[in-house]
Parts: structure tokens; sequence; C-alpha cells
């Protein structure tokens, strides 16, 4: 609905923004506190952490499917630039919502049925390949069947990131279960975070190249 009323005035877009806000900021003022309870004796803070280092370095599996997630997670850097993407293909502005709308409901199908897969050795590098091919041919030609190809490219990744999230939990052998799925997470956001930075800086050094 964003896009649909972005396209007669971008200002109303950001005054409907702010009632969703409202009702969750009132939500949460109706949230009451857990009561506390007296520790019964269960392992540190920095104790989770020593754990969960001494695993990632004993474990090649958990490293192996880690440095997975970390490459894969690339596509998901480059999901910030759809609109822009969007908007060079000459995609209507009222039709970005519907777009957007679309890709969630793919993803969401993906993710429910991605355990179908699993009995399918070749989907974790298969897949990504696919992917990859289809945002290099999205790249190349920017166009309005190039979004179709862009929610194609995210749609088939994401029963790869599930299945290896799976894998990942399976291949943890040590008692810091829920704080390597974190350290895991923490990895994939630092490297969102510096991804873009890099390829910027890559980019830029092409550029003056030419």
């Amino acid at each position: 609905s964003g896009g649909v009323i972005a396209a007669y005035r971008i200002e109303w877009t950001l005054l409907a923004s702010v009632l969703p806000l409202l009702l969750s900021g009132l939500f949460a003022l109706l949230l009451e506190e857990p009561p506390k309870v007296k520790s019964t004796g269960e392992v540190g803070y920095w104790q989770h952490i020593r754990l969960t280092f001494r695993e990632m370095k004993s474990n090649q599996t958990l490293r192996y499917l880690l440095i997975y997630l970390l490459g894969i997670s690339v596509i998901w850097d480059l999901e910030e630039f759809d609109q822009l993407y969007y908007q060079l293909a000459g995609l209507p502005l009222f039709a970005f919502g519907l777009v957007l709308c679309l890709g969630a409901v793919l993803n969401a199908l993906g993710a429910r049925f991605a355990h179908r897969l699993k009995a399918c050795t070749w989907v974790i590098s298969a897949l990504p390949f696919g992917s990859a091919v289809a945002l290099l041919l999205v790249g190349a030609f920017p166009s309005l069947p190039g979004i179709g190809l862009l929610l194609l490219a995210y749609f088939i990744i994401v029963p790869v990131e599930v299945l290896l999230e799976s894998h990942l939990q399976h291949s943890i052998i040590g008692v810091s279960r829920a704080t390597v799925t974190s350290a895991a997470s923490l990895l994939v956001g630092i490297f969102g975070v510096g991804a873009p930075v890099v390829f910027r800086g890559v980019k830029m050094g092409a550029v003056s190249k030419i």
C-alpha cells in the first residue's frame, strides 16, 4: 500500500507509517516485566563465550557451514538496492509494494517447503549457483522481466539458507547451542555491514582505472 500512496504524495506514506509505530509503542507499554528468579547455578555468560569459540575451533564441519552461510548472505546485502533497480527498470511507483509483497510471499513459500529438498544433496551447491547467474543477468539487462528474475534469485536461495541452518544445528556437539547460533548470526551481521563497503571500494577502484 505504501507504493500506491506514494504515487500520489510521498508525504502521505511517511504519515501513514506513524500509525503502526504508535500502536507498537502502545502494546509495548502494556507488557509486564517477568518476575525475577534466583539463579540455579547455570553456566555463566563468559563461560558460554569460551565454549562457543572452543566449539568453532574444534568443529571443522561447523566452520565450513559458517563460511558457506557468510558467502550466500551476500545476496541479502544487495536487496537494499532493489527499489533503485525497480526505478531503473521503469516499474511504476504504485507497483513497488506489490512486487515487495510478492517477493515476501515467495520467500515464505521457499522457507515453508525447504524440508522437502533435504534429501537432494545437490541443492546446497546448485541453487546458489543458479541464484548468482540470475543476478548477473539482472544486472546486465535492467528491465521489467529482470525484476521477476530478481525475485527468482531470492526465492531459490531461501531453501538453501534453511537447510544450512538445519545442518548447522545438527553439527553443534557442545552445550552452547544457543550461543553458537547467536555467534553465527553476529558474524553474518558483521559481514553484511562490511561487505557493501568492500564492494564500493572495488567499484571505485575499477572506475578510476577506466
